[in-house]
């Protein structure tokens, strides 16, 4: 007995020993397991920021050897001093110290094979800024472009330059912001860089920050264009203005760095932005090479749209052949029309043609919050191509007109984007069915808008399904006007199912596109949207 409890004994002892050696040897291949997929991950990380830099210094190669290989008509060696009122003088002496009083000093012109505006061919006087804060930061990364103008109300710069300082998250040496004001009025100029010198004292010192201002000289008489787009000859004249901004802006700052991005002084951005947009310019680079604009932002217009810094200066002469027959947002996509497609713009191979150089980043990475308009014959919301509202909430959305990738009619209801749809037929639908059944009080759907003032349904019904009801008993409450707009009030109507537009009558003569620019559904209880 004694025998047999001993090794009874030693073989609990074995059995600890083994159960023990198991249990270390599982920590173990957890262990070497988690290392390893950590040794992944960081390596991961780090070929993607081998393959940015890498990118990166290949653009900046192209962009030296275009410089190199572009004759260059003005002479960039000579500076120039400009000669300033006695009231310049005296607010310059008041601010004695700062960077911001040096920015009349040591200007150079800009290079002028960037621009073919007929005026500067005679008089390159236009070329010389009016006003230069210059960090001499050259070869950058990424370049950010900010135009700005006097606003009477509504002015983000300051909100929109902090939301872009604290969004560079890696090396700043990487990064330049530059700020164009556009404006003549030099006590302004000065008023608003000493701002901005206060407000960014260690980004003006670092060279992150720059500021530049055309002089009059580089502005036209735009007081004799053409009034064009069905717009008022003063919204022309502000259309041709604003282009022009642009185009001064990016003629100098596309020379600083690899890539290129627009933006505008009423906008904010996300955290980490700088991070996001190398990450996905290494990833469309590697997996689509052929890509002409990445637009990080999901809403129409210019900001948030990247080039490659080799591409801007072809961009930039386009926009100086039609700079006020359109607005810069149309201008935009004809530049895209004409790169990808052939005379035809609205087959379904030029679609897809645009698609392969016209990539959109998954998240909006900018919100633009500007409210207000330096035009003083618009009042709240002339000139907006979007009017995004907070809808009841859906199970799905059905068309039958084919849609233009990013411009879905889930994307315009739900306030992201417009809905632009081609080869629109008689009896097409866009069905919207919501997630539970809804009480609408009223509805409002606007086609078109000031940029596509054809683009509109003008023969279109609007129906709604009751709750319960089945799909042939849709119900018409209202019809489509000769300006594109329907809307009417559905309080005698209980909960629905879905609401849809259908297509009445379509024919030869209209556009072959169909632009939704508003959709707002108005619950009974409102407070069932939150």
């Amino acid at each position: 007995m004694h025998f047999l409890g001993d090794r009874t004994y030693y073989g609990h002892i074995t059995l600890r020993k083994r159960l023990l050696l198991i249990f270390m040897f599982c920590v173990g291949l957890f262990t070497m397991s988690f290392f390893k997929t950590v040794e992944v991950v960081q390596s991961r990380v780090e070929n993607t920021k081998a393959q940015y830099l890498y990118e990166a210094c290949e653009e900046k190669l192209r962009v030296l050897e275009a410089q190199t290989q572009t004759p260059v008509h003005s002479k960039p060696s000579k500076l120039y001093r400009r000669q300033l009122s006695t009231a310049i003088q005296l607010q310059l002496s008041k601010m004695n110290g700062t960077k911001a009083s040096k920015g009349f000093q040591h200007i150079k012109p800009l290079d002028s094979s960037n621009f073919i505006f007929p005026h500067l061919s005679k008089d390159s006087e236009g070329l010389i800024p009016a006003y230069h804060m210059n960090s001499n930061r050259n070869m950058v990364d990424i370049v950010i472009g900010v135009p700005t103008v006097k606003r009477d109300r509504g002015n983000y710069l300051n909100r929109t330059l902090r939301d872009l300082m604290d969004g560079v998250v890696d090396d700043q040496t990487t990064i330049l912001v530059i700020v164009m004001i556009g404006e003549i009025d030099l006590k302004y100029v000065l008023d608003t860089a000493l701002a901005i010198e206060k407000e960014f004292p260690h980004e003006i010192e670092t060279g992150l920050l720059q500021i530049i201002s055309p002089s009059e000289a580089y502005y036209p008489n735009i007081e004799t264009l053409p009034a064009t787009f069905s717009d008022s000859a003063m919204r022309t004249r502000w259309r041709a203005k604003l282009v022009m901004d642009r185009v001064f802006l990016m003629a100098y700052g596309h020379t600083k760095g690899s890539f290129y991005l627009m933006m505008e002084d009423d906008f904010v951005a996300k955290k980490s932005y700088t991070k996001a947009v190398k990450s996905y310019i290494s990833y469309c680079t590697q997996t689509k090479p052929d890509w002409l604009v990445i637009e990080f932002s999901h809403y129409f217009g210019s900001v948030g749209k990247l080039f490659r810094s080799y591409d801007v200066r072809h961009f930039i002469l386009y926009l100086q052949l039609f700079y006020y027959n359109k607005p810069l947002e149309l201008l935009i996509e004809n530049y895209l029309e004409d790169k990808a497609c052939g005379k035809i713009k609205t087959t379904e191979q030029c679609f897809n043609n645009i698609a392969k150089i016209r990539i959109k980043n998954p998240s909006s990475l900018f919100l633009h919050i500007g409210k207000y308009m330096k035009v003083e014959e618009s009042k709240a919301v002339a000139g907006h191509t979007f009017f995004p509202h907070e809808n009841p909430p859906l199970k799905g959305v059905v068309s039958d007109i084919k849609e233009l990738p990013f411009h879905t009619a889930k994307m315009a209801y739900n306030g992201e984007y417009i809905f632009m749809g081609v080869y629109p037929e008689a009896g097409d639908v866009i069905e919207f069915w919501f997630q539970n059944p809804t009480e609408l009080k009223s509805y409002l759907f606007q086609t078109g808008n000031y940029q596509n003032t054809n683009d509109l349904l003008k023969k279109a019904d609007v129906e709604v399904l009751p709750a319960g009801g089945f799909r042939h008993n849709f119900t018409k409450v209202g019809s489509f006007d000769e300006f594109g707009l329907a809307k009417g009030n559905l309080d005698n109507f209980g909960p629905l199912d879905a609401i849809r537009l259908r297509v009445t009558d379509y024919g030869l003569r209209d556009s072959g596109k169909v632009v939704i620019s508003e959709i707002e559904l108005v619950p009974k209880d409102a407070k069932k949207l939150n």
